[in-house]
């Protein structure tokens, strides 16, 4: 069967194969069509709606955290371990027990300078002094004096109490396990329940103590209390990047940030952890579209709204975009570009 053709469509190829032939063009207005509309230039883009957003300044900071050598522990009682919470990674903390010596159990204590002797009501020193800084760590009352006064036995009584500790008006040094840090991280056991220790012996050793600096806050931030984001909850921040008092060494130790940066320095005495200080309270920007701004050679920085300079603050960006705050309430539109021949906001 021969196929058919439309007339029109036999008509046009048949003015092609003159025209081919007689090498000459040939224009076959039935084969134009027109534009589809939808595929027709559209018109510039003239403004920009303005939608608000929650921005939190997010800046990548450095924490460096410095470890000391291992500490060995040690107890100035001979006899028999009969109570011995002691395993590798398990946390000793300063104010509870842990161990007990021919049933008598010994108070874990962290002070800055390590116990020597026995103390008393009137025993004064550097090691009292360290005492005192303890209790007052502890929530428990207490002076800076260097003096044990009566009130400060009794805290510390009250203290050996909660750990079911017996001491009466006096804290005899062989009652005392001393801890390097307020907790301390047991990296090795040296004994275990039922052996016959001597005054001295090493009981157990304890990962160095870690000390922290504060993080550096960039000058450029936001204002605006900050939190960090490194740990396994945000952690507030102090005004000069200060961490909180209650964060432990075991809080950071036990954290990813941690984990990465020891496994990638394991014999580094000092470690920087990575993390992000962010707005406590987010604040309210606009995504504008770099086209959309004009930046000043001094830093000044503008958009347009009606071929009029509306002053910005540039606040951050993101993936062609500048986060931007307004010195008064924000336009609905904003110009799409700057007016032709505009050098300045003024």
């Amino acid at each position: 069967m021969r196929a058919s053709w439309p007339p029109a469509l036999g008509l046009a190829a048949g003015l092609l194969a003159i025209g081919a032939a007689a090498g000459v063009c040939v224009a076959v207005p039935l084969l134009s069509t027109p534009t589809p509309a939808v595929l027709k230039a559209a018109d510039p883009l003239t403004s920009i709606p303005v939608t608000m957003r929650p921005f939190d300044d997010p800046r990548v900071v450095e924490l460096r955290v410095e470890s000391s050598a291992a500490a060995n522990l040690t107890l100035m009682r001979s006899g028999t371990i009969t109570q011995w919470a002691c395993r590798s990674g398990a946390v000793l903390r300063s104010g509870e027990s842990a161990l007990a010596v021919d049933g008598v159990r010994v108070l874990n204590l962290f002070m800055e300078v390590p116990p020597w002797r026995d103390l008393t009501v009137g025993s004064s020193g550097a090691d009292v002094r360290a005492l005192e800084r303890e209790l007052v760590r502890l929530d428990r009352p207490a002076t800076f004096d260097g003096t044990l006064s009566a009130a400060e036995m009794r805290a510390l009584e009250a203290v050996a109490r909660a750990a079911k500790v017996s001491l009466s008006r006096v804290l005899p040094r062989d009652l005392v396990m001393w801890l390097a840090a307020p907790a301390a991280v047991v990296e090795s056991c040296d004994s275990k329940l039922g052996d016959v220790v001597q005054a001295g012996a090493v009981l157990a050793r304890a990962e160095g103590r870690l000390t922290t600096s504060d993080v550096e806050l960039p000058p450029d931030r936001l204002p605006g209390s900050r939190d960090l984001r490194l740990l396994d909850e945000p952690v507030p921040l102090g005004r000069r990047g200060e961490l909180p008092r209650d964060i432990s060494e075991n809080d950071i130790r036990q954290s990813n940030a941690y984990a990465q940066a020891a496994a990638e320095a394991p014999d580094a005495a000092e470690l920087t952890l990575k993390g992000t200080v962010v707005l406590r309270e987010a604040v309210p920007v606009a995504a504008i579209p770099a086209t959309a701004l004009l930046v000043e050679s001094g830093g000044g920085s503008c958009v347009f709204v009606s071929e009029s300079a509306v002053t910005v603050d540039i606040v951050g960006s993101e993936l062609g975009s500048s986060f931007v705050t307004f010195e008064a309430a924000p336009p609905a539109h904003v110009d799409a570009a700057p007016p032709p021949g505009a050098d300045s906001c003024g």
